[in-house]
């Protein structure tokens, strides 16, 4: 075949053609510049059939792009820069595909801006905003996949087309697999009796898992007949599980009929899933460090909530306004979502194994402990958006409340900088009480038991087997055998009840958030699971401990500090008669306060597991020895609490 007569074929109108051409081999072993200007010839013809709609167009285009077999820097940086004399359709198209560091240069004539990731986005709706169609760049959403064979299917192609939606047929499992796996594009899938009687009941389970993973907006249509051999409350069940949802799936979401015509009342569903993944198309977006398909997601996740609460409202006819938050370190991005006419939400926006796994693990777990967080997950292709209920700073504001890390940071820049107030006084006091109500807190998740049919693996016990491959390099960490042999004592001893409690797993300052005297919030559940119950007290004491705390005083006092706290169970009062130093700092004072408190409801909640303060010192021993490798903590604190405890542990073994 030679060049003319493949590109000829890549830009007629019969789809059969194009693929014969795709398939011919043609394109391998290229060189760079002859595969970039061939696809700049395939562009221009594209262009020139006018019998073909964009959609096709860019269609074909994504699949020649994802044929190339070159992969290289090169051709992907010269690539985005030839196209930006494409139309827009084209040059969304190979955006893509091309890698997220080079995507930029795509636009790098200015129509589209990158913008940094804690400025705010408003997405104006298309009423508002009036933008060319022609010149928005805009990616339909709007194939329905006909698993079918194609002979059943000739009167609903015509319906779909005639509807402006984008009918494909495939007939076997695979082919069905394939598309979902290679194309963002879809929004429904339409099932006939020709493919269900060629698949068993495990076949037909797998198919409707399948479709359930791909998105949450795709919606499905069923031929209800004998050789559907999955019942439709059974489906039901698995889409719901597979979504996880928590809420019953939406009659829209997946119906069935008897005859495999679809009828024109029908259409409405379709079209409402397309226009939700569409609604994107028709809005101004900065995009940040969102990826193109985050923020189509996002736009879309918003609209499907303002559609779920005011179901009369049109599409597009209320601004969004997206404000990116600081986030933690787990590489999600957190932004408050406003509609308008629902409430501001928090939404984090991950890659949909991650939002699947932390549904799973809020679902099972923490679901009946905390209902004010109320997350709500949409997804589609690889993204997902996980909507939260928004914890405000006060009553009538819509600003997140601040993390306890910033409240306690707060307190000590007001001492270090400023004089002596009664307000200083006043926040620390305040503070002193928040942090008791956080310990209490804890407790309260702490005491809970697994389930014991529950599969979720553990990621929230303190490994040392990091720091043990360094030791065995000749790392040395400047302890002694002592407290290498209480390593060996904790670790054993914290063995015997690590699945014992439902555990946050992740407790940091940043994930604490505090709202009034009375209200606290915890965040982010990921690493949830059953864990050991002293885990998250401890890991929140040493979070004082190592982070907020300032210590002016000599090493050694730090460990006599830590031993008063730990071993002599010192009470507040004793502490500050003995380290009068220690509380002039109030940032120390209030950490002091909850310290103490989180000290005295481990031991609380280890007597509902059957256990007591040795495991209390043990869990205390290993989170401190795993913070020697974290970068942030203050590793002399870290030091004063093994050597505080290493002794007692040691003396396990003998005594």
């Amino acid at each position: 075949m030679t060049r003319d007569e493949f590109v000829a074929h890549i830009a007629d109108d019969s789809d059969r053609i194009a693929q014969d051409a795709l398939v011919s081999g043609f394109l391998k072993d290229r060189q760079v510049d002859f595969t970039v200007r061939l696809v700049c010839d395939v562009v221009d013809a594209l262009s020139q059939n006018l019998s073909l709609s964009r959609r096709i167009q860019a269609h074909r285009l994504e699949k020649l792009l994802l044929r190339i077999p070159s992969r290289q820097d090169r051709y992907f940086l010269s690539l985005a820069q030839s196209a930006r004399g494409f139309p827009a359709h084209f040059r969304v198209t190979v955006a893509n595909v091309i890698p997220d560091s080079i995507r930029s240069e795509v636009y790098r004539s200015g129509n589209i801006a990158l913008a940094s990731v804690r400025e705010t986005t408003r997405v104006t709706p298309s009423s508002v905003m009036k933008r060319d169609p022609g010149a928005s760049g805009k990616t339909e959403a709007d194939i329905i996949l006909l698993f079918s064979h194609p002979d059943h299917q000739v009167s609903n192609r015509k319906l779909l087309t005639d509807a402006e939606l984008y009918p494909i047929v495939v007939d076997t499992f695979d082919k069905l697999k394939k598309e979902l796996a290679t194309n963002i594009g879809v929004c429904g899938c339409v099932i006939d009796q020709s493919v269900l009687v060629l698949l068993d009941p495990a076949a037909q389970n797998n198919l409707f898992k399948v479709l359930a993973k791909y998105s949450s907006f795709i919606v499905i249509r069923v031929h209800d007949v004998p050789e559907l051999l999955v019942s439709p409350d059974e489906v039901r069940k698995i889409i719901k599980k597979e979504r996880q949802l928590g809420i019953p799936v939406p009659n829209e979401a997946i119906w069935f009929q008897p005859d495999r015509r679809i009828r024109e009342t029908e259409l409405s569903f379709f079209k409402n899933a397309a226009e939700l993944l569409q609604a994107y198309d028709s809005t101004s977006f900065v995009l940040g460090d969102l990826k193109l398909i985050e923020a189509r997601l996002l736009v879309a996740a918003a609209r499907a909530r303002t559609r779920a609460e005011r179901p009369d409202s049109e599409m597009g006819s209320e601004p969004i306004t997206i404000r990116f938050l600081h986030g933690g370190l787990s590489g999600a991005r957190l932004v408050t979502v406003n509609c308008g006419v629902i409430q501001t939400l928090v939404a984090k926006v991950t890659c949909k194994d991650h939002a699947f796994g932390e549904m799973q693990r809020f679902q099972s777990l923490i679901k009946n402990w905390d209902r004010g967080l109320s997350p709500e997950c949409h997804f589609h292709g690889n993204a997902a958006v996980i909507f939260f209920n928004l914890v405000r700073a006060d009553s009538g504001s819509e600003t997140p409340a601040e993390p306890l890390e910033k409240r306690l940071s707060d307190l000590w820049n007001d001492q270090w900088l400023q004089s002596p107030s009664t307000g200083m006084l006043e926040e620390r006091i305040f503070l002193e009480k928040a942090l008791t109500r956080v310990a209490r807190t804890l407790a309260e998740l702490n005491k809970l038991e697994p389930p014991q049919d529950g599969d979720l693996n553990t990621y929230v016990n303190p490994p040392a087997t990091h720091l043990n491959v360094l030791d065995q390099r000749g790392f040395i960490w400047g302890l002694n055998d002592c407290a290498k042999q209480a390593l060996e004592i904790a670790t054993g001893r914290f063995r015997r009840m690590e699945r014992s409690a439902i555990v946050h797993g992740d407790i940091h300052l940043r994930n604490i958030l505090i709202r009034g005297e009375s209200e606290v919030h915890l965040i982010d559940f990921a690493e949830s699971g059953p864990g050991h119950p002293a885990v998250d007290l401890v890991r929140f004491e040493l979070a004082l401990y190592l982070g907020p705390v300032r210590q002016f005083e000599a090493d050694k006092t730090g460990v006599a500090f830590q031993r008063a706290l730990s071993i002599e169970h010192a009470t507040l009062d004793h502490l500050k008669e003995r380290f009068p130093t220690f509380f002039q700092v109030h940032v120390n004072t209030a950490c002091a306060v909850g310290m103490t408190a989180a000290r005295d409801f481990v031991i609380e909640v280890l007597g509902e597991h059957g256990g007591d303060i040795h495991d209390y010192l043990a869990v205390k021993f290993l989170v401190a020895w795993q913070h020697l490798g974290i970068i942030g903590s203050q590793t002399g604190h870290a030091r004063a609490v093994i050597l505080a405890t290493a002794d007692e542990i040691a003396g396990w073994r003998s005594g």
